[in-house]
This record gives C-alpha cells, structure tokens and sequence, in this order.
C-alpha cells in the first residue's frame, strides 16, 4: 500500500526560484547586467530569503540592442546638455563660482538618487557594508567634480573637456608605481594623449586672452581624481553589486559636506547666494545642467555595467568631441586649426587605449 501511494506534489516554484534554478541549480544564483561573478549559496528557501536586488537603472530589462542604443542616446542627449548649460553659467556677467556649482549639483545629486532609491524599496542603511570604499568615493568625487569646475574661470572649456578625456595617463602612472605591466601599444596610446593634451593647452594658451596655469593645475588634479573615481564606481557596481543609486545617493551626499565646506572658506557660498537673488535665471540654469547631470551619470553608469568600459569610453569619447564642436559654435572663441590635429591625436590615443584592452580573442580584458 505504501508503495502503490502517488508521490506527494512538488511545492510549485515562484518567480524567483526559478530564476535560481534556471541559472543553474537550487544552489546557484542568476548574474545580474550580464556580469559574470561568483556565484554564492542561496539561503534557505521561503520568507526568510531575500528577494534578488532590483535592476540598478530601467534600461536593464530592455533586450540588448535596444538597451545599449537608448544608453548612448541618453549620454550623448543629457551630457551635451549639461556642458552646455554649465558653459553658459560662466558666461552670465560675475558667475565665477566653480565651487557653488559643484554643491548644487551634487545637491540634486543626492535629492534625486535619494528618492529613486526610495521608489525602488531600497535602504540607505544597508550602505554600511561599503562604507570604506564609499569614503574614498566621496573624496575623489569632491577632487573632480570642485577642481573641474572651477578650471573653468581659467581655461576655455574645450581645453576642460580634452583634459578630463586623458585620465588614461594617470591610471597608467599609478599603474607602474604598483609595477603593472602595459602593453606597447597602452605606451603609443598615451604618448598620444600627453601630446595632444599639451598640444591643445598650448595652443589655448597662445590664442586665449583669457588662459591661465592656475586652470591646468586644477584640470590636473580632477583628472587623477576621476581615474580613480571611475576604478571604484566599477568595483562598487560589479564586485560588491551595489544599487546605482545607493552609490549616487551616499558618495554625493558625503562629496556635498566637503564642497560646502570649501564654499564657505573661499566665501563663495554667500556671493554665489547673493548673484542667484539678483539673477533668478542663474539658479533655474544650475537646476536643468544638475539635472542633466544626474540623468546622464544614470545612462553612462548603465552602460558600463551592461557594456563594459570599453564601449562607454567609445561613447563618452564621441560625445564629447560633439561637445567641443557645439562649444566653438554657441559660444565664439578664439580658433586655430591646430586645435583640429591636437585633439585628434587625444582621439586617437582614447581609441588605441580602447584596442589595446581587448584580448586577442576578441574578448574585453
């Protein structure tokens, strides 16, 4: 009789547990954005464990194609919009105040990751496991974002937007001081870029009333800060598999403490207060080129984590020599032709460093 008994019916499977199982066993859970990891033991099943992490922006669940087009659409469409916007702040009579706008944008930064966070039902209590490396984030977003800015009172901005395309350099310096090995054609790549970086500041400085050194150093400075930048926003993303948004949302938060402190020693934070009550147009541009800001990290963060760092560089790398073209358009400067061949050897150094970190078998290394 017991023999002759029809087994018992399996428990059906929800969602979620046969997304583990399809992924290869009871034990084993599916990668998340096509990022290969280690795989971890699935606690045990039912109202004690934790549902798989929401997908860190929406595009995530668009289909490949149509995920990596609306990825570079949204850099190209959101950063070019910024630039601009942050380019005709410094052209408003006696917006001199880099720092102030650095504040504001992380400012809505934070407000804006914050609550898609919040949407998302997530918790910024569990940042704590990332604590550290979320600090050192802070820093070096702080470094970037506030020198970068601040450049601007002193250089053109193309000469801005060809510095920050050449943090290669400083990777690859920090690189040999760990003793890392580069491939010869890394060293062709950024022989290129140091020479079309200083080739174009030269020319900049020769044709530019406006030129100082003073905007070098601090371009200097936000590019070795946003080398390591993008080096612990990837490891945050893929290795600890944090949400996009809880990484905004904290290391902006934190960056914003910073900035402020600096706005209030330099006093740009009462002069910077007191041209936007004079000039309300001032603070309605800083919104839409913060805004812009946050939209375009959102794609370019998208695009790393769907894409690798590779295709981001060949996207960013595009959009911001549409970005260099609209700035000598909108705004009339100075021109010579050698800025053309100086930033064409920068181009040419990002796409030989792009070449040169792929493996021989085609795949990203």
């Amino acid at each position: 009789k017991e023999a002759a008994k029809p087994a018992a019916p399996r428990p059906a499977l929800t969602t979620e547990h046969r997304e583990l199982e399809e992924a290869g066993g009871m034990g084993r859970a599916k990668p998340e954005h096509g990022i290969t990891g280690k795989s971890f033991p699935m606690q045990t099943l039912g109202k004690e464990h934790s549902a798989p992490k929401a997908k860190s922006h929406w595009v995530d669940s668009l289909p490949p194609v149509p995920r990596l087009l609306v990825c570079i659409g949204g850099v190209f469409f959101f950063y070019i919009v910024h630039d601009y916007v942050q380019e005709a702040v410094f052209h408003v009579e006696g917006f001199h105040f880099g720092w102030f706008m650095t504040l504001f944008e992380l400012g809505t930064f934070v407000v804006s990751a914050t609550l898609q966070l919040r949407a998302s039902g997530g918790s910024l209590m569990e940042a704590r496991s990332s604590a550290s490396r979320y600090c050192l984030l802070t820093l070096m977003i702080a470094a970037t974002q506030g020198f970068g800015s601040a450049a601007i009172n002193y250089v053109n901005y193309p000469v801005k937007v060809v510095c920050k395309s050449s943090k290669l350099i400083p990777t690859m310096m920090l690189g040999v001081l760990i003793s890392r090995k580069y491939s010869f054609l890394e060293y062709v790549a950024a022989i290129a870029l140091c020479i079309g970086v200083v080739g174009f500041t030269l020319v900049d400085a020769h044709v530019s009333p406006d030129f100082s050194p003073i905007g070098v150093l601090f371009l200097g400075i936000a590019v070795v800060g946003d080398a390591l930048t993008a080096n612990m926003q990837e490891h945050i993303l893929q290795q600890q598999k944090r949400p996009v948004a809880e990484m905004v949302s904290v290391s902006n938060g934190l960056g914003m403490l910073v900035v402020l402190v600096v706005c209030m020693v330099t006093g740009e934070l009462t002069g910077a207060i007191a041209l936007c009550m004079k000039e309300p147009s001032v603070l309605g541009m800083l919104l839409v080129q913060a805004g812009s800001g946050y939209l375009g990290v959102g794609f370019y963060l998208a695009l790393v984590s769907g894409f690798g760092g590779a295709t981001a560089i060949t996207v960013t790398t595009c959009r911001k020599v549409a970005t260099i073209i609209i700035s000598f358009f909108a705004f009339p400067k100075p021109f010579d032709m050698m800025y053309v061949y100086t930033a064409a050897l920068v181009g040419g150094g990002i796409w030989l460093s792009v070449v040169a970190k792929r493996k021989p078998n085609g795949q990203r290394s």
